[in-house]
Order: structure tokens, then C-alpha cells, then sequence
């Protein structure tokens, strides 16, 4: 057996990819990466009984060089005998709608597919000079550790049986045993910091530094996952210790200063995870301004991605998505509309009366505390409130949905009084910001069957 292909099957069976009879979907575009991990599960498949199902994802971006693909893999499934499923989406849009980028919305529509075919693995064509690219992009954006261990080969039920080979090891086993593939053009373009470094970077490393550069880094990446891991278990008991929660806020007491600067930073990223749900665009500096903040006057704070506010207590640091931080329980401040009729809230009187549509020419008041909205459009109960992580209104007849943060930093709402700003909300999309604006959607129009009249005095 070929040397490179005995070594994946090593890397295959130290990590555990595969068992006997198990289900695989395999990714393939048709280029060298993909065509040469579908090849060798081909290889594969009688020793452990595999059912190996190809999957080809149509981005929709790339036009005759996009159908030129999807046939190239349609006839190579056909060639093996294997079953092949093409899912085609609309990438630019999808990105559009989800405010991501299309390398990002790419990879969420390709996971989608490959985790709707049910299968009990799932195998990617990640490599070598894959993982080390990822570990120079995430240095590069300020990563810690976790980011520096690059690509692991096994997650949940994804596998990369070709972490183990190079691009140029593959593209030599392809043209030595004169297996087909094709080029996507686009990954030649330099437009994008992953190809400049896949392109560019990467070479330089190593036709000027040292041939075996990406070898050398990814071998540390996996030292350090290693080092991860174990500070990983260190930073949990540290996390139980010290850190209380309640009611989404998350409290740092004082006494966690007693522990090692590297286990308390790796404790703020556990917490920022818990309160935002998520790390994407939290760097170290986020960590040091949180930590800096423990020698720091009670009620200092700093600002966090995701909404998030690390203020000063009297017992340590709190962290908490802003609008959370009162000292009433938020539960407590928020009155459900459930009939027509009159309301008080906080000394204020609201006011609610549904009537039919009006004439199509009569003319709609334009009051600063009265506002006029499409009944049968609300999908919740109407509630008085301030407000909540999670709002948001309409903004335009396209639909164009803005976080409330966002409207309230627009109209130069101070940060003081945007807490004592009342609300009329269905459920977290807010109906009227009382005494601006009411949301698009809610608006009247020659469709509306039933209106809401809501007068808050």
C-alpha cells in the first residue's frame, strides 16, 4: 500500500475516526483535497464495511465553473459506485440575511447538509497546511491558546483523516496514481486573508525559512492542545470556586486574585462564553480589561463585545449583558397587555382599544404618546417594559431588522436614560419605543383588517 496511505490509516485508527460498519458522508467539491479523502475511504471501505455517501455543495456563486464542478463529482460518485447527493444553496444571500461573510455562510450551509444526511460520521478534507494556516490566521487576530492549537482531528462525529499530509503530498499521490481533479479559481485569488496566507504566506515559510515550517508549527499547535487541555480542567475547579451566577449575571470575587494570572483569564473567557453565548470576537485585551478592573474603584467598568458591561462591585467584577444591571428583578418590571382597557405602569397610564380598519383615505393621527398598529400582526402578548438583551424593531419596508442598542446609539440617546425608556414589545421584537418611533412591520396598511390604538399618558 502506498506510504501516504498507510500513514492516514495510522492517523485513522490513533484517533479513532472510524468503527466497523459506520455511515460516513464525505464532502467533496472535486478539488485535490476532497477527491483524494473520498478516494481513500473508497480504499477503505471493505476493511471496516463502510456506507460512504459524497456529498457536493453548490454554493451558487461561481456560475459554469460551479456546474463544471458539480458534474465532475456527479460522474466520479457514479465511477466508485457511491451514492451522491448534490445540495445547492444561494451562499451570498444567506449571508446577506445572517450578517455573515460568504467564507462564513459557506461553511454553515455545508455543515447543514452534511448533518441532514444522518450519517454516523462526517469527513472533511482539512490538511496539514490547512491547520497550520489556521493557526497563523488566529495568532494573527489576537488568539490564546485554544486558537493556537489549530484543527483537531476529531469533533463530535466530524473527522479529517488528512491532518496527518501536506497539500503537496496530496497533489503527489493524486498525480502519481493519475486520479482527476479540478481547480476552483477562486482559491487562487488573493481577495481573501485565508488565501493570501494559504498562497502566499505559507510558501515563503517554506522556500525561506525552513521546508518543513508547516510540519514544525502544526506539531506545536498540538503541544499546545495538550497544555489546553490540561488548564482547561484547572480553570473549571478555579470557575466553581470563585464564580457565582444569577439571573444571566456573572460575579468574580475578589478571592480568585489569589490564583495564577493565567488560570484567572482563562476563568473571564469562561464567563464571557457563559454570558454572551459565545467567543468569536473576544481577544485577550478583553481579558485584561476585565482583570484590570478587580484594582480598580466600585463602580468602574468597561464595555464587552456582545452587549456585555464588566463593572466593579464591592466583592469583586460583575458581568452582565447590558440592561440587566438593576436592582430590581427584571421580571418584576415588565406588565403584560391582555385587554383592552386602561393600564398603570411605573405612574405611568397606558392604554389599549382595538376597533376595525378605517376608511382607506381617513387619515391617521401623528401623536408623539398615541400610536396606530396593525392588530392582527402581533404574535405575542403586548407588554409595557423597559428593555431586554434581544430587542429589536424593523426599520424599513425590506424588513431590515436593527438592535435596539443600535437605534437607541443612532439617536444619541444617552447610555444613562436608555434604561428608562418605556417600551411596548411582542415578546423581544418592540412594537413602539414610546415617544420615537414605532416598528416598520407594525405600520398600518390597505391590508390591515383590525387596528390597535395604544395612548400612554
Amino acid at each position: 500500500m502506498d506510504l501516504l496511505v498507510n500513514r492516514i490509516c495510522e492517523y485513522i485508527e490513533t484517533n479513532n475516526m472510524i468503527s466497523k460498519g459506520d455511515s460516513i458522508v464525505a464532502g467533496v467539491s472535486g478539488g485535490a483535497d476532497s477527491v483524494c479523502l473520498f478516494h481513500i475511504l473508497c480504499l477503505l471501505s471493505d476493511k471496516y464495511d463502510l456506507k460512504i455517501t459524497g456529498v457536493h455543495i453548490n454554493h451558487g456563486i461561481r456560475g459554469e465553473e460551479a456546474a463544471r464542478d458539480e458534474n465532475f463529482v456527479v460522474e466520479l460518485m457514479k465511477k466508485y459506485g457511491v451514492q451522491c447527493k448534490v445540495v445547492r444553496c444561494n451562499v451570498p444571500e444567506y449571508a446577506r440575511e445572517n450578517g455573515l461573510t460568504e467564507e462564513e455562510a459557506g461553511r454553515v450551509l455545508r455543515y447543514k447538509a452534511f448533518l441532514e444526511c444522518g450519517a454516523d460520521k462526517i469527513a472533511v478534507a482539512h490538511h496539514m497546511d490547512d491547520s497550520c494556516e489556521t493557526i497563523i490566521f488566529n495568532m494573527c487576530r489576537g488568539s490564546g491558546l485554544k486558537g493556537i492549537g489549530g484543527i483537531t482531528p476529531v469533533r463530535d462525529n466530524i473527522i479529517r483523516p488528512l491532518l496527518c499530509a501536506d497539500r503537496s503530498e496530496i497533489e503527489e499521490y493524486l498525480s502519481k496514481n493519475k486520479i482527476e481533479y479540478i481547480i476552483d479559481s477562486t482559491n487562487m485569488h488573493n481577495d481573501y486573508s485565508r488565501n493570501k496566507l494559504r498562497n502566499v504566506v505559507i510558501p515563503y515559510l517554506k522556500e525561506n525559512v525552513n521546508s518543513m515550517a508547516a510540519k514544525h508549527i502544526v506539531a506545536l499547535s498540538e503541544s499546545v492542545s495538550e497544555t489546553e487541555d490540561y488548564l482547561g480542567l484547572q480553570a473549571k475547579n478555579i470557575y466553581d470556586k470563585y464564580v457565582r451566577s444569577e439571573d444571566g449575571m456573572y460575579e468574580i470575587s475578589d478571592g480568585i486574585k489569589t490564583e495564577h494570572i493565567v488560570l484567572v483569564k482563562r476563568v473571564v473567557r469562561m464567563v464571557f462564553e457563559k454570558c454572551a453565548g459565545r467567543l468569536k470576537d473576544i481577544t485577550g485585551e478583553h481579558c485584561r480589561q476585565v482583570v484590570k478592573l478587580f484594582d480598580k474603584p466600585v463602580s468602574k467598568m468597561t464595555h464587552l463585545p456582545y452587549n456585555m458591561v464588566a463593572r466593579r462591585t464591592y466583592v469583586g467584577v460583575k458581568i452582565y449583558i447590558e440592561g440587566l444591571d438593576k436592582d430590581e428583578n427584571v421580571s418584576g418590571r415588565i406588565m403584560k397587555l391582555t385587554d383592552e382597557g386602561e393600564y398603570e405602569f411605573e405612574g405611568v397610564n397606558v392604554s389599549l382599544n382595538t376597533f376595525p380598519n378605517l376608511e382607506k383615505n381617513h387619515k391617521i393621527p401623528q401623536k408623539m404618546y398615541t400610536k396606530w398598529v396593525d392588530c392582527d400582526k402581533i404574535q405575542d402578548t403586548v407588554a409595557i417594559r423597559h428593555r431586554l438583551p434581544g430587542d429589536y424593531l424593523i426599520v424599513d419596508n425590506m424588513g431590515s431588522r436593527k438592535k435596539l442598542k443600535d437605534y437607541f446609539i443612532n439617536e444619541k440617546i444617552p447610555r444613562e436614560d436608555r434604561d428608562d425608556i418605556l417600551l411596548v414589545a411582542d415578546g423581544s421584537h418592540i412594537i413602539w419605543v414610546v415617544g420615537y418611533r414605532i416598528s416598520e412591520f407594525y405600520k398600518i396598511n390597505d391590508d390591515t383588517k383590525n387596528i390597535l390604538k395604544i395612548e400612554v399618558r
